[in-house]
Order: C-alpha cells, then sequence, then structure tokens
C-alpha cells in the first residue's frame, strides 16, 4: 500500500468515528410515551419494573408527589419521558370505572436496527456497545398506550 492511499484512508477516521453510536446520537436513550384513556381525566401512575427511576427520568417527568420519590403520577392525556430500554407498568384509575394495568416493554425497531448496522460497519465493537447500553436501539410498546375504562 502508497502512503498517498494510507494517508487518504486515515483522513476518514475521523468520519468514521463520528459514525460510532449511531442510534445513541440520531435517537437518543429517551423517548416519550404518549398515554391516553376512554374516558379522559384518569389518574395514570408509571412505575419502573426493572429498577428504579433514574435521574434523566426523574429530570425529564414532573410529578404531583415530590421529585423522585414514588412512581410518576399524571392525568390522561399526558406524556412522559421514559428510558427506551426501561420496562414500566402503568396503573390506571379513575371514580366509578374498574382499575387497569398496562404493561409497557421495548423492543429494537427497524430504526434501532439500522443505527446498529452502521455502527458495525463502520463504529466497530465500540459504538455497537454503546448503543446496546444506552437502549437507543429500542422503541416503547405499545406507543401510544391507549386503555378504554370498564363501568364498574
Amino acid at each position: 500500500m502508497k502512503l498517498p492511499s494510507i494517508l487518504k484512508l486515515a483522513s476518514l477516521l475521523p468520519f468514521f468515528a463520528l459514525l460510532s453510536a449511531c442510534a445513541s446520537i440520531t435517537r437518543g436513550s429517551s423517548e416519550d410515551l404518549l398515554v391516553t384513556s376512554v374516558p379522559s381525566n384518569a389518574s395514570v401512575k408509571v412505575i419502573r419494573v426493572n429498577g428504579e427511576l433514574t435521574k434523566l427520568e426523574i429530570k425529564k417527568n414532573t410529578y404531583e408527589n415530590e421529585p423522585g420519590v414514588g412512581p410518576m403520577i399524571g392525568v390522561t392525556p399526558t406524556s412522559f419521558s421514559l428510558l427506551r430500554k426501561g420496562v414500566y407498568k402503568l396503573s390506571f384509575e379513575k371514580e366509578g370505572y374498574k382499575p387497569k394495568e398496562v404493561l409497557v416493554t421495548n423492543e429494537v425497531t427497524p430504526m434501532g436496527g439500522a443505527g446498529v448496522a452502521g455502527n458495525a460497519i463502520f463504529g466497530g465493537l465500540l459504538g455497537v456497545a454503546i448503543d446496546a447500553s444506552s437502549g437507543a436501539m429500542k422503541d416503547l410498546t405499545p406507543n401510544p398506550v391507549e386503555v378504554v375504562l370498564e363501568k364498574e
């Protein structure tokens, strides 16, 4: 290999470095979960199933209770900014209606998979590891959460 060819290849390294962790950069580690109910104005409580709330979740969401203490609470329609890699239990309550629970999980999506594929090709194992640990290649499912409450 000639020296000029090596220099050309070396000049592309910063470009390839920018592509590492593609999904983390383009999608981020959190996602807005939209929550609705019929009828509306139902109380919804969000509990993280796979671990405690993180500082990111605490910072991005408002609470009826003290920030960072207990579950996230809202009134439908609402949204919560949650980590893509999280698993959550949503509990719905409204006077005169039966309580209902919904489990929100996550799955690798085509967009997330494309980011990981870009890392595998251009960014190497480090970029793939960053995407996998941040959850950037996943989406919360179902999203939106649409619940129909039954009368008691």
